[in-house]
């Protein structure tokens, strides 16, 4: 609210925090206090999100705990050139912002960050400074924590500004101070903003908003507004009116269980479930929006703020131990009720199998809708809807004991209640009325019968089963299987697919470690393939699945193309240590080694993570090993970047269990130079460029590369600027780039032209393929994915550092599908990628062999000189023999020259279109195109024994000119990264004036007048 503070406020707080943060008697359950080594095994708490570090700040309760990131800099920059850029987390520009936050005891910080801008626009952000800046006092600590036994609180405060008008750094005359505070027995963390006018003139901030990071694919909405609940608008940055909403509380929930498997493998534990609930008791209400991007919420809007006065907000944010809505709405509720004047009462029943027992399953989901129509609580309804749309209050899980029951607090009145349950017909709504202070039973729910289908997968060599793949397709209008989705959510009416973005049994396929397995799944009649990845064939058998009864189903496979020689890794994998990924450490590594890949690099954003302790939990390192990897992922402006310097990852890396992000380096306000440096530091010996022509975070794109200007021409010079830390290395100085990333061939051809103009000048990047999977399907573990020479494959003699170096020197080749083996030969022998061959003669010979499954489609080769197109070689069915092609090519070439080829689907003329995926590929890796790419060979063709860049006179044609042109046109569309996403996060103040006026025509119009 708006307050008659003066500006004398702050310099008020600092003397009485000074005051109390003298020593007094300490109640063991209040803490606040900074991390340090000897406190961290205390303090520092676990989770899928869990960021926090030595020098972080600890608030507890003993109930609720939360960590507050350090106000501080980077101390390598500040060393090496005196300046103060922050230390920072996610898309926050600086520390002060809440970025862990869970149950004592329970590991279950889910939550990635939340952070302040005023306004609702991520151009209005506030920064915070250490409190001996802000409070010119240089005894003061970064933030000041108290205990209070007085009134048995523990706080931590930070001081900042608003980056806002007349408000600058130099000049920072719009202070602000943020009080973190756990007040005990409480299961909710208060935050309270004053934001204070010194300008000496009005200032147009009317509201302060808190960004949680959602990140498309990290917790669950659920907004209380008509017709949402799960189920929200899409956010149109352009018109983000239909997506905001007035809120009396607003819900994440979690994705993760501790049935899912350990989520820290140094710690070896899992994380416990987690909903956070929003809500400002003194408001009543919040407005913003709810959306899978960001949840952003303030205050209502309250006009400018006058100088000399103040805009104060205060807000709570509920801890459950549940991933439902009512494990915080229950508490939300009853603290919201004296303010809108509605009773309390509850609802409890249970759901039970077709025999009448309990249904154990915690996964069974409910969602409660209140009749607008009924007469209570009129007061809710009046204040956030004026339609007759259904109200979405809360939605409960059954309970912890797995015997069916569930129970949730509620407004008196009347209500539906409509149950999703994975794989069962769908149930009636069930109508019901809850009266005040009194527990409404809706009984038994009897959910329909299913089947089981229980499979084993063996080779001809592996009769005790091998990791495999199973996908279960309907048949006979039976549709195929849904596991994982007992929640509807959707965004602008498409579907989320929530759990099955992150199960081992997710929408109709089932990762296997041992090739056994079960599933409970509807009556109806299925084909159930079984694979392995691109080096083995596929087996299918139809069955029929009866209710109540159990089919089993054995399939072989064996493996068909020979890879000795090489092994297969993925350089980007995201799992749920990243923002915008839920998938669990056991599902990441049971996909991959499912589909038959090698190597594992996890590259969360701004995080480092081991897999290789689940691979040796699960038996499976005989079969795959993992290398410890970072995304680092600008995201905040730096000079010409004005949306920052795009993503990068490094491998393999030391973790640093203490510090925060496990050791993450920083990544802000610096160029990619510095990112390179600080990456080696830490063990680096691969640094590679991620989607460099991604528009939001790739960058080539964002610094505005040419591949028709040579790399010391401007735009294109930015490449050959030195770090300032002195170190010499150039912004150019990475070991290997993202040729193929995801299933998008546009993307690959945008990218294979940048690569081929800096292979023209000389410039030699070894290219990768890499899958950048964020869940378990819909993208597909390990297509496309890039094999290695290596001189053994038997994992349990892998050599991480020769890996690492043939892959640097090119001796590499990616692929989603086809396995190529390119070889050239001149006068002195053969040799493969990254190898080079005299051709005095000006002949050389390139010897192209294919082998692939017989479900892989190879319809032709492709041949490209110094990065021209030289000729399509079609290539015909040959059965069932894995080797489709196999031939020896003459070529005549007048000057040094690099040969990059390429085999499997035909690409389309017009380099927008995505080839689509064929026959059985389509059944077992949908939406993947067959293609495979070598790294070049050179040839050397005047007899100096090097080779001579040819420039980039060959390169430069009006066909690669027009295909640039339409590919940057395409390629938009396909990338959707959370962080490109916020930089454009704006809501302007005409948008929320337009949606606080098309409320005046129904009830929400009483909000603009509305008092408490």
């Amino acid at each position: 609210m708006m307050s008659k503070l003066t500006a004398c406020l702050v310099p008020g707080i600092a003397l009485a925090l000074l005051c109390l943060s003298r020593p007094q008697a300490h109640d063991e359950t209040l803490v606040a206090r900074q991390v340090t080594v000897d406190t961290a095994a205390t303090d520092l708490f676990l989770g899928t999100d869990a960021d926090g570090g030595v020098g972080d700040w600890y608030l507890s309760n003993g109930i609720v705990q939360a960590v507050i990131d350090n106000i501080s800099f980077q101390s390598d920059v500040l060393q090496a050139t005196g300046q103060l850029l922050p230390l920072q987390n996610e898309v926050a520009a600086t520390g002060g912002t809440l970025i862990d936050l869970g149950l004592v005891g329970h590991n279950n910080d889910q939550l990635d960050s939340m952070f302040q801008v005023v306004n609702f626009s991520q151009g209005n952000p506030i920064l915070y400074v250490p409190a001996s800046v802000a409070l010119r006092n240089p005894s003061l600590p970064p933030v000041v924590a108290r205990v209070d036994q007085a009134t048995e609180t523990a706080s931590l405060t930070v001081f900042g500004f608003v980056l806002f008008g007349p408000s600058t750094p130099a000049t920072p005359t719009i202070p602000v101070v943020t009080e973190y505070s756990l007040h005990s027995g409480e299961n909710f963390l208060r935050v309270k903003t004053i934001v204070t006018n010194r300008a000496g003139a009005p200032v147009e901030i009317f509201s302060v908003t808190d960004a949680i990071v959602m990140a498309n694919r990290g917790d669950l909405p659920f907004a209380v507004y008509p017709d949402r609940g799960f189920n929200h608008p899409a956010l149109d940055i352009s018109n983000p009116t239909p997506a905001i909403g007035i809120f009396p509380y607003v819900g994440v929930i979690g994705r993760v269980s501790p049935e899912d498997g350990i989520v820290d493998t140094t710690a070896m534990v899992p994380a416990g479930e987690v909903s956070y609930t929003v809500l400002s008791p003194e408001s009543p209400v919040i407005i913003g929006v709810n959306s899978d991007l960001v949840s952003a919420t303030g205050n209502l809007p309250q006009g400018s703020i006058p100088p000399g006065e103040s805009l104060s907000y205060d807000r709570r944010i509920i801890v459950g131990d549940r991933n439902d809505i009512a494990s915080g709405s229950d508490s939300a509720l009853e603290q919201l009720s004296p303010s809108f004047g509605f009773s309390m009462g509850q609802v409890s029943g249970q759901l039970v199998d077709p025999n009448g027992l309990p249904f154990r399953a915690s996964s069974e989901v409910f969602q409660l809708d209140l009749d607008p129509s009924t007469p209570e609580p009129e007061t809710l309804v009046s204040l956030i809807t004026g339609d007759a749309g259904p109200l979405p209050l809360t939605h409960i899980k059954t309970d912890s004991l797995l015997n069916g029951r569930f129970q949730a607090r509620l407004p008196s009145g009347r209500y539906r209640l409509k149950v999703n349950a994975e794989e069962r017909a769908e149930i009636p709504e069930i109508e019901f009325l809850v009266k005040p202070d009194q527990t409404t039973d809706v009984g038994q729910i009897q959910l329909s019968s299913v089947g089981k289908l229980v499979f084993e997968v063996s080779t001809p060599t592996n009769l005790l089963g091998i990791p495999a793949k199973i996908t279960i397709k309907g048949r006979n209008r039976t549709p195929d299987p849904t596991f994982g989705i007992p929640l509807s959510v959707s965004i602008g009416g498409n579907p989320i697919l929530t759990q099955s973005q992150h199960s081992s049994a997710a929408l109709n396929v089932v990762y296997t470690a041992d090739g056994r397995g079960e599933v409970t799944i509807r009556p109806g009649e299925y084909r159930v393939y079984a694979s392995r990845g691109m080096e083995y064939d596929i087996d299918f058998k139809d069955v029929a699945i009866r209710p109540g009864e159990t089919e089993q189903v054995h399939l072989n496979i064996r493996p068909v193309v020979n890879s000795s020689g090489y092994l297969s890794g993925d350089f980007h994998i995201h799992g749920v240590k990243s923002p915008d990924s839920s998938v669990p450490p056991v599902d990441r590594v049971l996909s991959f080694a499912a589909e038959g890949v090698d190597v594992m690099v996890s590259t969360d954003h701004d995080f480092l993570f081991d897999y290789q302790p689940v691979i040796e939990e699960l038996g499976l390192q005989h079969l795959i090993t993992a290398m410890v990897g970072d995304e680092v992922t600008s995201a905040l402006p730096l000079g010409p970047f004005d949306t920052g310097v795009g993503h990068f990852a490094g491998w393999p890396l030391r973790i640093s269990p203490n510090a925060r992000k496990d050791g993450a380096p920083e990544d802000e306000f610096v160029e990619p130079n510095v990112i390179y440096d600080r990456l080696r530091r830490i063990g680096a010996e691969v640094v590679q460029l991620n989607h460099a022509e991604s528009p939001n975070n790739g960058f080539l794109r964002l610094l505005g590369f040419d591949p028709f200007r040579p790399v010391d021409e401007s735009p294109n010079n930015i490449l050959l600027r030195p770090s300032i830390l002195g170190t010499g290395t150039r912004n150019i100085d990475y070991d290997v780039m993202e040729i193929y990333n995801g299933e998008s061939i546009p993307a690959y051809r945008l990218l294979r032209l940048s690569w081929f103009s800096l292979l023209n000048q000389g410039i030699m990047k070894a290219g990768t393929a890499v899958t950048d999977t964020h869940l378990v399907t819909l993208t597909n573990s390990g297509f496309p994915r890039t094999f290695v020479v290596s001189s053994s494959t038997d994992m349990s003699q892998f050599n991480s550092t020769e890996f690492n170096d043939n892959l640097k020197v090119m001796k590499a080749f990616g692929s989603s599908g086809p396995f190529l083996d390119v070889q050239a030969a001149g006068e002195n022998g053969f040799v493969g990628p990254g190898g080079m061959v005299s051709a005095r003669s000006r002949l050389v010979t390139l010897r192209v062999r294919v082998q692939a499954p017989s479900w892989i489609p190879v319809e032709e080769v492709r041949i490209y000189g110094n990065g021209h197109l030289l000729t399509r070689i079609p290539v015909s069915s040959s059965g069932d023999s894995a080797l489709r092609y196999d031939a020896a090519i003459g070529v005549t070439t007048l000057r040094d020259t690099y040969f990059v080829v390429e085999a499997g689907q035909a690409l389309p003329e017009d380099p927008r279109q995505q080839p689509p995926s064929k026959g059985l590929m389509a059944i077992i890796e949908p939406g993947v195109a067959s293609l495979a790419f070598s790294n070049p060979v050179f040839v050397d063709v005047d007899g100096n024994g090097a080779f001579d860049p040819p420039g980039l006179d060959p390169f430069i044609s009006r066909l690669a000119r027009s295909e640039r042109r339409i590919l940057k046109q395409a390629v938009p569309g396909t990338d959707r990264h959370f962080d490109g996403e916020w930089r454009r996060f704006n809501i302007a103040p005409e948008a929320l004036r337009q949606f606080m006026k098309s409320t005046e025509k129904g009830r929400p119009g009483h909000l603009l007048n509305w008092t408490h």
